[in-house]
């Protein structure tokens, strides 16, 4: 058999193995990029939706926190125009404040001084004002008519002068319906008044003309009554009044000085008055005693 040179097929097997090995081998890796590239786009949908939950999310909660923020401010509003009602409400209030103060001083003329000063500086009046003195103290008792509105302001500056306070009360009086319901009564009776008055001027009959003048006259006495009450609840609204009593003790020795002279002298008046009374009981029997005593004296002097 003819021999054959082998060395050619072997060359073309390797080399074809080499091709299959470059062709799996690019297979491959072209594979593993589309790999990366598909896990790539995943990863970047995945982010993108991520983000975009994230966003909504975000938009959600600031949406929620501005619709918290707008009810809060809209409560806040609503309190705070029932605040100011309610404020309104208490500054229409009809209001009585009174008030009295005793205490002890050191120098109750200075404490005057300074009560009286303090009166006229808050724009008010005395209305009241008496003085005591015994052998223990000098007593003053004042009564204070002020706006109301430095009631508190005229309290702190009396009891400024106080070396020690004995009593302090202070009453405040709500007026507010009494003093409503006396303006209706009025405005009310006010309007029967002039429906009576209209009736006078059509009246023709000399009794009803006598009948509605007596019906007007006692409606006039009772508005008269209740704007006379009406004068006195806003005497007493607008002006408040403290009563204040302070005192001061006077020194034992102060005291005792004065008293020593006193019975004393009452003493001596006293044994001058007994003197004078024991003489004019017994002036009968010195006069008969001075009578013998000149006779006896004279027989005498005779007989020497």
């Amino acid at each position: 058999m003819p021999k054959f040179d082998q060395t050619p097929a072997i060359l073309l097997g390797k080399n074809q193995k080499n091709t299959v090995m470059k062709k799996i081998v690019k297979n491959t890796i072209v594979g593993v990029g589309l790999s990366i590239a598909l896990v790539a786009c995943n990863v970047g949908e995945m982010d993108s939706t991520a983000k975009s939950e994230a966003f909504q999310e975000n938009q959600t909660h600031t949406s929620n926190v501005n619709s918290r923020i707008a009810k809060e401010r809209a409560y806040g509003n609503a309190n705070q125009g029932d605040f100011n009602r309610e404020m309104q409400a208490f500054a229409n209030r009809k209001l009585i404040r009174s008030g009295n103060v005793k205490f002890e001083t050191k120098n109750i003329q200075q404490t005057e001084a300074d009560i009286k000063w303090a009166v006229r500086k808050l724009g008010g009046f005395i209305s009241f004002e008496q003085q005591t003195r015994n052998e223990w103290s000098i007593r003053t008792d004042i009564e204070i008519r002020m706006p109301s509105s430095t009631f508190e302001e005229m309290l702190d500056s009396v009891c400024s002068g106080a070396y020690s306070i004995d009593q302090k009360n202070i009453k405040v009086q709500d007026v507010t319906e009494q003093y409503v319901d006396t303006e209706a009564r009025i405005a009310t009776r006010k309007m029967v008044e002039q429906k009576y008055i209209q009736h006078l001027a059509k009246a023709k009959d000399i009794e009803d003309v006598l009948t509605i003048e007596t019906k007007i006259g006692q409606i006039r006495e009772e508005i008269e009554s209740a704007e006379k009450r009406l004068r006195r609840l806003k005497d007493q609204v607008s002006l408040s009044t403290l009563h204040v009593e302070f005192y001061e003790q006077i020194k034992k020795q102060d005291k005792e000085a004065p008293n020593r002279f006193g019975k004393a002298l009452h003493s001596g008046w006293a044994g001058l008055e007994n003197f004078l009374v024991v003489i004019t009981a017994i002036w009968p029997v010195l006069m008969i005693g001075a009578i013998v005593f000149l006779v006896i004296r004279r027989y005498r002097s005779k007989r020497d």
